[in-house]
Formats: structure tokens, C-alpha cells, sequence
């Protein structure tokens, strides 16, 4: 059934469900820091296919290091698109035959519809918040 026509014979405002203008959001940043075993990557702004490169170098790093678990921090991302999605499955495919897990910090608003809408929820590990017994011992950072 397509979209409904308000009384007024125009469509309803669906602004709310389009992605961003180009530029429209904040500029995307990734933060890597690493505890003793867990490997967090933190996004901010727009995260999409232009941005696969450095998540990837940063996931170069779990064969390098004791990681056990892999944290996608996506609770300041605005905008994420198919590719970025199919980089956290990637990951998570990888983490069934490798010794750590993953888990997807969800995004707040509307990014958040892409893991309902493409069912990708179901594959993952989401969670609200991160949790604080993940961040025990002390970080190193690495720039991205």
C-alpha cells in the first residue's frame, strides 16, 4: 500500500525518513581505544561507504592483540548506510571463526532503523549502552 494523501490532497512530510543531505550531519570521526581484551570503536557523524577504509585498518588490529571482544560505539552516529553495515556483518562473520565477539552499541534515532529495517538486528549483538565491566583496565589509543 503506497503512502496515504492527507485531507489536504498532499503527501504526508516524509523528510523524517530520508537520509541527511550530503554534509547535512556531523562530520564523521572514529576513535580506537583498547582495554586488556576488548577493541572499541567509537563513531561519530555520518557513517558510510566513504569510511570503510579506516574501520577496516582498525579491525586489521584484532589479529594483532588479545582481543576477545570487538565494540562498534554507534551511539553518535546520525547516518549509516549499506556499506557500513555490510563493514559491522563483515565483522561479526568473521568474529564466528575467530576467538572474539561482537557487540553493536545501537544508534540513537532514526540511523537506528537501518538494523530493523534490513532485519541485520537479528545477526548482531545490540546493545543500549555499553556496559561498564567492558571498560576495565587501562586504554590505549590509537588514531584512525
Amino acid at each position: 500500500m503506497g503512502p496515504s494523501i492527507s485531507q489536504g490532497g498532499e503527501l504526508p512530510d516524509r523528510s523524517a525518513l530520508s537520509p541527511p543531505e550530503p554534509g547535512g550531519g556531523q562530520p564523521f570521526t572514529l576513535s580506537v581505544e583498547q582495554d586488556d581484551t576488548t577493541l572499541y570503536l567509537r563513531f561519530t557523524g555520518e557513517f558510510d561507504l566513504a569510511c570503510i577504509g579506516r574501520v577496516e585498518a582498525a579491525l586489521e588490529r584484532v589479529s594483532a592483540t588479545q582481543t576477545t571482544r570487538v565494540v562498534f560505539d554507534l551511539q553518535r552516529v546520525d547516518f549509516i548506510d549499506l556499506a557500513a553495515l555490510s563493514t559491522i556483518l563483515r565483522a561479526n562473520d568473521n568474529a564466528r571463526s575467530a576467538p572474539f565477539e561482537v557487540v553493536v552499541v545501537r544508534p540513537r534515532g532514526l540511523a537506528n532503523r537501518v538494523f530493523t529495517l534490513t532485519r541485520a538486528g537479528d545477526q548482531l549483538e545490540l546493545v543500549d549502552h555499553i556496559s561498564t565491566n567492558w571498560s576495565d583496565g587501562p586504554f590505549r589509543r590509537w588514531s584512525a
